[in-house]
């Protein structure tokens, strides 16, 4: 949507849309798939195909990439995007506005700005994340915008299920479209972008290997690889003692407009991801609790649960013999979280299924794990959160189950634990790069083995960083189009 809005400007766009204006079954059955790696969401419960895509149910945290996401990293093998922050910079504001992200400007909390129930922690600094309020959907937002637009054409229910390359093999000739009612059509166009997401984006590459068996862009093996997430854990729950219990509650009482969140974020300084070995990260400090327990629960439930709760060995026993959560309905101050980086791996790849859809195109395979250095981040930081408080004496944390584990194994979503999972935040696909032996896009997110074909969206990133990726999904639209004007305008 971004690229129309911008192309539109002074070019002809046609913007094809798979799905239609509202959800549908049948649009969304296209989306099954595969899962051959770690546990994971069936893969047409976490994207939306229709009108507005994933806008439709995002839940509106926005914050730009760190810098040093950008750099390459000893620590961190195939660390180093081919552009840095500063090339995004000029697109943020814009960007902002499009989100409706526009409230507050800075990213760092200033001293003195919140209540200090928390310490200050060392080798951290607190940050903000904004909020786009009221959420964004781009379906009903840019609505009339596409339906009024004399540069823009819109076609829904136009799925791409082939893309022609000329005979010299670099240039695209033409998408070949087909709708539900099986017709096909041929697209043609002077540049052409496939800006489907982290699933998506290499399933259409790959697939469309009539002319090139492995699949366009991938003469190096290398499109749908590295796919990255961003593991989102509750690590655990923390109670404070009664001073910074009483200064948490007056601040949570205080009045905030809706955009403003209610936990506090910190992000680790250079010098603590060095000296630790860890991967960027988001930790959380979520103020709440729970809820005194429910009528249905019955006097037998509730007083057996009042006794597996009393001790944390008696609950993990509990947990153990039921092989799940046992859920106490305990009042507690809050929950520290964590979103995390997930280092690029190799092995964890977006591959062709042996399963096909009514298109004939084979589906997605997720075939994705984490790596140890995702473990020991989300390991190593939970332990870290769980000290501080105690040796500073503002509260304790009882950390999940699974983190006290010798062998950390962050859970799915379907290990039925307390713990958050993961975004869904597909990145790192089609990664960007300076050659063709290591990524699939340019600098300017052009397939390399292209004369005229572009990928959009996170699939591109070369490293996930811990921010949800919308912002800088939108910077880098904004500036592939201001690419693209100028290209198309020679």
């Amino acid at each position: 949507m971004t690229l129309a809005l911008k192309l539109a400007e002074n070019h002809s766009v046609c913007l094809l849309e798979a799905g239609g204006l509202e959800y549908s079954e049948e649009s969304q059955s296209l989306y099954k798939g595969e899962v051959t790696g770690e546990d994971y969401a069936d893969l047409d419960t976490i994207r939306f195909r229709q009108f507005g895509g994933s806008s439709v149910a995002w839940g509106g945290t926005c914050r730009p990439l760190d810098a040093r996401d950008f750099k390459k990293r000893p620590l961190v093998k195939y660390s180093g995007w081919p552009i840095q922050r500063e090339d995004l910079e000029p697109y943020l504001a814009e960007a902002r506005n499009i989100l409706n992200a526009n409230h507050g400007e800075k990213e760092a909390c200033q001293q003195g700005e919140r209540p200090e129930w928390l310490p200050p922690i060392d080798g951290y600094e607190e940050m903000k994340y904004w909020v786009s309020f009221p959420h964004v959907n781009v379906g009903i937002k840019y609505r009339d915008f596409v339906e009024t637009n004399e540069n823009v054409d819109t076609f829904f229910h136009a799925n791409v299920t082939d893309i022609q390359l000329d005979d010299d093999l670099k240039t695209v000739n033409h998408f070949e479209v087909t709708d539900y009612n099986e017709r096909k059509y041929q697209v043609r166009a002077r540049n052409f972008i496939v800006a489907a997401g982290g699933i998506e984006n290499p399933r259409i590459l790959l697939n469309a290997n009539k002319q090139i068996p492995s699949g366009i862009g991938n003469e190096n093996d290398l499109v749908g690889r590295f796919f990255a997430e961003h593991p989102h854990h509750q690590l655990g729950e923390f109670i404070l003692e009664d001073e910074p219990k009483a200064v948490k509650d007056k601040d949570m009482a205080a009045k905030r407009e809706p955009y403003e969140p209610t936990g506090r974020y910190f992000r680790p300084e250079d010098s603590k991801l060095v000296e630790d070995k860890l991967l960027n990260h988001s930790l959380e400090f979520e103020a709440g609790g729970v809820s005194s327990r429910t009528a249905e629960d019955g006097l037998f439930k509730s007083t057996l649960r009042k006794l597996i709760c009393t001790s944390d060995t008696v609950r993990d026993t509990a947990e153990a013999l039921k092989g799940g959560a046992v859920t106490c309905n305990m009042v507690v101050d809050g929950y520290v979280t964590i979103s995390a980086e997930q280092e690029p791996n190799y092995e964890s790849q977006v591959r062709l299924s042996k399963k096909k859809d009514r298109f004939g195109l084979r589906q997605a395979d997720l075939h994705w794990y984490h790596s140890k250095l995702d473990r020991k981040t989300v390991r190593d930081v939970a332990w870290f959160a769980a000290k501080k408080l105690a040796t500073t004496h503002t509260g304790r944390v009882r950390l999940e189950r699974w983190i006290r584990e010798e062998d950390v194994r962050l859970p799915g979503p379907h290990a039925n634990t307390a713990s958050m999972v993961h975004g869904p935040q597909h990145m790192c696909s089609t990664r960007m790069a300076d050659s063709p032996e290591e990524g699939v896009v340019d600098p300017n997110c052009r397939v390399f083995s292209t004369n005229n074909l572009y990928i959009g969206g996170s699939s591109v990133f070369s490293t996930a960083g811990f921010a949800n990726p919308t912002l800088t999904i939108v910077q880098l639209a904004l500036r592939l189009a201001e690419h693209l004007d100028g290209t198309l305008k020679t």
